[in-house]
C-alpha cells in the first residue's frame, strides 16, 4: 500500500515538474526560456549548459534572497562575439513577474525575436 502511494506522489511530483519545463526549449534553431521567482540556480545552470552545446552564451548574474528564490537577474545572450541581446529583471518577487527570451537560428545565424517582455 505504501509503495503504491509514493510511487503514485512521484509521478504526480514528475508531472507537475516537467509541466514546468514545458514551456522551455532549447534546441538546435529554436531557444524560448521563461524565467521567474521559482526559477532555481540548477535550473539556471542547466539552459546555460544546453545552450552553450548549441553555441550560444548565457551568461547571468542572478540576485536570491534568503529564502533560495530568484528575485532578479541580469543576462546576456552572445553567439560568438556577438552580442545577441541584454537584459536586466528585478522584483521576481512579485506576482506574475518575468523575463523572456526567443531565440532562432536562420541561415547559421541566431537572433531574437524577443528578449526580456516577450508578446506570446
Amino acid at each position: 500500500m505504501m509503495k503504491s502511494i509514493r510511487t503514485l506522489l512521484v509521478a504526480g511530483l514528475m508531472t507537475i515538474g516537467l509541466s514546468s519545463f514545458a514551456q522551455n526549449i532549447v534546441s538546435e534553431n529554436d531557444i524560448n526560456i521563461t524565467i521567474n521567482g521559482q526559477t532555481s540556480r540548477e535550473e539556471l545552470a542547466a539552459y546555460a549548459q544546453q545552450m552553450r552545446a548549441i553555441g550560444v552564451d548565457f551568461l547571468y548574474r542572478p540576485q536570491f534572497d534568503g529564502n533560495r528564490h530568484l528575485i532578479g537577474i541580469e543576462y546576456t545572450l552572445k553567439a560568438g562575439s556577438t552580442i545577441i541581446g541584454t537584459v536586466e529583471q528585478t522584483n521576481l518577487k512579485a506576482a506574475g513577474t518575468q523575463t523572456k527570451f526567443h531565440i532562432v537560428k536562420a541561415n547559421g545565424v541566431f537572433t531574437a525575436q524577443c528578449l526580456g517582455v516577450c508578446n506570446d
